[in-house]
């Protein structure tokens, strides 16, 4: 959500993966996994249909933002 709420609440699953690959080493699947309890959660949205091969371009959405003080 970090990496969300410094791209003004969105990013495409390529770049969010990108950045968590390389700093933790973490799979797609993980990711794709963490993903889905966020959405289950309503901290976050993004469309769950997309063409195999590109799920790099897949938005996620930011639904909820911290107040900064």
């Amino acid at each position: 959500m970090q990496i969300l709420k410094e791209k003004d609440g969105k990013a495409r699953f390529g770049f969010v993966y990108g950045r968590l690959a390389i700093t933790y080493g973490l799979t797609k699947k993980t990711l794709w996994d963490y993903l889905d309890a966020l959405k289950a959660a309503g901290k976050i949205d993004y469309d769950p249909v997309y063409i195999t091969g590109q799920e790099n371009e897949v938005g996620i959405k930011l639904l909820e933002q911290e107040r900064k003080e």
